[in-house]
């Protein structure tokens, strides 16, 4: 074996994930072929000595300062194993015998001490099962669950087991590990033991298993092990157990990797404070770089769901965290979380960083997020802005009975091209007039009638998107998994029939296609409206925007498309929102916003490398913002140019259709 300096990392390399050959502070990638297939391929039989041969061949070297590094491993199994750490474990065991029993802590801890050294001759390995998406590396953020506030963490070494195995023996363990990382083990330490189901025991599923609870590497080192050493700033943990690397016989099938934990220091020992917040810590491997991340800001964000988190920013306390206190309604604790998440975001366009669309979304999704703001069941998000006195107010606007439909018309002749299997309205008759003439019916003297169907998206026309439709990372409105919420059988948490009798409201009309095109009404294709330029819209039509309010943004855009036929409409570009104006969205709390586009934000959107939809990722699933997209405001502006005013009552309830993430709509102002 080399005695060469180097390790491997994973890499994102845009929306792909490279493997790198990792010396000093430089990285090579690596392609399948050198790899021999691929990673995972590469640890069932390493060859580390070609791997350390290229450390000093030419090659196609970075600053590994210049690349965001992932999760070393992509396992397919995580085994991990408890309880192998005498001192910890001693303390443990102490701890609770002391507070439980009539025994001395001097009396526990030789009762712990004797019980470890049995465990050590003649006990088995305690081992459970852990979930893969648990592993992942630090530019993942950290989310801590809103259902405890207990959470720890302990430094942990991970195995990584190459070679496919069964029950192997002690003497043999070694030759199937290919290399070693490091990783934060997260605990929700009041979900260890089941309270409900004292009999069954601790319940390491719950308490361990919440998505990002493994953060891992940043490096994956080759076996064998090199002797641990510590991190400067990390507190000194013993490294003794009762079951070493050889002595860890887990029943292995494929790639794994198996985790030992370093404590740090002992939970029960810890004082006043029971359990310490999660937060990054770092570890090496004796001659192995350690790599300190890049924080320029965007770095190691740590998203919250009302629970403490530790960010690139320092650390941020439980209070300040935990955001509005829900018995006091939602403006007590808003000074609290600003302070929290430090400066806003530009609201300045140029001053998006236009190759890194995750930092741009993730800054503003941690800058205005809303989750826990009206408890941990809502499933309203900004709706719950609407309360009757602003619907009393709305009705007060309706002053010459003036009733407008905002819809499109829902027929074949509509804008979609199949994307994604979006198809316009199928209207199929089921019994017709002709039937009625022919008698064939079946009814009595004779009565006849029509009947008819209708197949289509519930978003291929003028509609609402539900706060289901969007998630990011993973996670849907209010810090719920994605895969909690909706499933095969829809939206079990959020689904449209909530708001259902909910969207009535005041509504305002920003025309900014006319505002700032007087002469033909529409805005250019890629036009991104700004912050300032809603502002402006509403200051020239001398209304003001205010809370829960439901604003409609008109660009011109569906007036170009009916006139010149749809082209591409449906997905293609548009003006529409600026990414920059998540902010106004958020400050401004209006309860819901619709524009006369298909996706209510600028397209193309304003990256210059691939991006998606980044507002829709920051307002649906972090402010809990409803967006309607595709409706019809041409009729509407003109009678309220006419009019000389753009405020009105908007009525817009969505089908209560059980589970759906959208809905069609046929909203109707009065003015």
């Amino acid at each position: 074996m080399t005695t060469a300096s180097f390790a491997l990392a994973r890499f994102r390399d845009g929306d792909a994930v490279r493997v790198g050959l990792v010396a000093g502070d430089r990285i090579r990638p690596l392609d399948d072929d050198e790899l021999g297939g691929g990673l995972n391929a590469f640890l069932a039989d390493p060859d580390w000595d070609r791997l350390a041969a290229l450390v000093d061949a030419p090659g196609e070297w970075h600053p590994l300062s210049d690349v965001t590094l992932t999760a070393p491993v992509e396992p397919r199994q995580v085994l991990q194993t408890g309880a192998n750490y005498r001192q910890h474990v001693i303390e443990l065991v102490a701890a609770g015998l002391t507070q439980n029993t009539d025994r001395t802590p001097e009396e526990a801890r030789a009762f712990a001490a004797d019980m470890m050294d049995e465990r050590a001759r003649s006990g088995e390995p305690y081992f459970f099962i852990g979930l893969t998406a648990c592993v992942v590396g630090d530019d993942v953020p950290l989310v801590l669950p809103a259902y405890s506030e207990v959470h720890d963490w302990e430094l942990e070494l991970a195995v990584v087991i190459g070679r496919e195995a069964f029950r192997v023996s002690r003497e043999d363990a070694l030759d199937h590990v290919a290399g070693y990382t490091i990783v934060n083990d997260i605990t929700t330490r009041d979900l260890v033991f089941r309270k409900d189901m004292k009999e069954i025991g601790t319940d390491w599923y719950r308490s361990k298993n919440a998505p990002g609870f493994l953060p891992t590497g940043p490096l994956l080192v080759p076996a064998p092990l090199r002797r641990p050493r510590r991190h400067p700033r990390a507190p000194r943990a013993e490294w003794t157990g009762d079951a070493g690397c050889p002595h860890l016989r887990p029943a292995l099938r494929r790639t794994g990797a198996h985790l030992g934990g370093i404590p740090d220091p002992p939970v029960a020992a810890r004082r006043p404070a029971a359990h310490r917040q999660p937060g990054r810590k770092r570890a090496a491997l004796e001659e192995v770089p350690a790599r300190r991340r890049r924080d320029d800001g965007n770095h190691r964000r740590a998203r919250h769901a009302g629970r403490a988190v530790r960010g690139g920013g320092g650390e941020v306390t439980l209070e300040q965290a935990q955001g509005p206190d829900r018995a006091q309604g939602p403006e007590a604790g808003r000074g609290a979380l600003r302070q929290a998440q430090g400066p806003a975001p530009s609201e300045d366009p140029a001053d998006l960083d236009r190759q890194n669309p995750e930092a741009e979304i993730a800054a503003r999704a941690e800058a205005y997020r809303n989750w826990g703001r009206w408890g941990e069941d809502d499933v309203l998000g900004t709706l719950n802005f609407i309360d009757a006195d602003k619907r009393r107010q709305a009705a007060a606007l309706v002053r010459d009975g003036v009733s407008i439909s905002l819809s499109q018309r829902f027929d074949t002749d509509g804008p979609q091209k199949g994307w994604r299997r979006r198809t316009n309205p199928v209207h199929t008759m089921t019994d017709t007039g002709t039937d009625a003439e022919r008698g064939n019916q079946g009814f009595p003297h004779g009565i006849g009638g029509a009947d008819d169907v209708i197949s289509m998206p519930l978003q291929c026309s003028t509609q609402w998107d539900g706060l289901g439709h969007i998630f990011d990372h993973g996670f849907a409105w209010n810090g719920r998994r994605a895969g909690d919420v909706v499933t095969s059988d829809g939206d079990l948490v959020t689904g449209i029939e909530h708001a259902a009798s909910v969207i009535v409201s005041r509504g305002v009309l920003l025309d900014v296609g006319r505002h700032l095109a007087p002469e033909t009404g529409e805005l250019a294709d890629g036009y991104a409206i700004t912050v300032a330029d809603l502002e402006a819209c509403a200051a020239a039509e001398g209304v003001e925007v205010a809370r829960g309010d439901i604003v409609l943004v008109r660009t011109g855009h569906y007036t170009r498309a009916r006139r010149e036929g749809w082209g591409d409409y449906a997905g293609g570009p548009a003006p529409g929102l600026s990414l920059t104006t998540a902010g106004w969205l958020h400050r401004t709390e209006i309860a819901a916003i619709a524009t006369d586009t298909w996706g209510f934000e600028v397209r193309p959107n304003e990256f210059d490398v691939p991006a998606f939809q980044p507002l829709h990722q920051v307002v649906i699933p972090n402010l809990g913002l409803t967006i309607g997209e595709m409706w019809n405001l041409d009729a509407l502006a003109d009678a309220c140019a006419d009019a000389g005013r753009w405020e009105f009552f908007l009525a817009a309830p969505p089908l209560p259709i059980t589970g759906a993430v959208g809905s069609p709509v046929n909203p109707l102002a009065l003015l």
